[in-house]
């Protein structure tokens, strides 16, 4: 299998983006136990377990924490959630702008509904994510990779 530096940055993208999902590494910053900033490094390693899981698990770390470290993190969560769906909405704006194709457009969505699906692993998710942009023929996946450098 021979792998580009596209396909690089694209499965990078792709990591680093599941891996920010659960604000982790700002968690780990402000979490006071070494026992529990261990368990957060781990989880931020995990590529095989549901994000859900990971997700309770998360959630069970930060129910111990002060009330403002639980604050500022759910207010990282949710500004994280705000700008993720706001920057969807942009480059579905944007698609449509161009001119793009509606299997474009469907594919960004499946990709979309695909990043919120948390019963899916990270490496669950980086897979269904490729089966989408490979269904595609070349000219829309040009497209779609297009938006993710922008």
């Amino acid at each position: 299998m021979m792998i580009n530096g596209k396909s690089i940055v694209v499965f990078l993208a792709t990591i680093t983006l599941s891996q920010c999902i659960f604000k982790i590494k700002d968690l780990q910053r402000m979490v006071s136990s070494a026992d529990d900033r261990l368990e957060l490094k781990l989880l931020n390693k995990q590529d095989n377990i549901p994000r859900n899981e990971i997700k309770k698990k998360v959630d069970a770390i930060v129910q111990k924490q002060p009330s403002d470290v639980q604050d500022t993190y759910n207010a990282l969560l949710q500004a994280k959630e705000a700008k993720d769906e706001a920057e969807y909405n942009v480059d579905v704006i944007d698609l449509k702008q161009q001119g793009a194709s509606n299997e474009v457009l469907m594919a960004l969505e499946k990709i979309h509904n695909i990043t919120l699906d948390m019963s899916l692993s990270r490496s669950e998710e980086e897979k269904q994510i490729k089966a989408v942009k490979n269904s595609l023929k070349k000219k829309d996946r040009k497209i779609l990779d297009k938006l993710e450098q922008n």
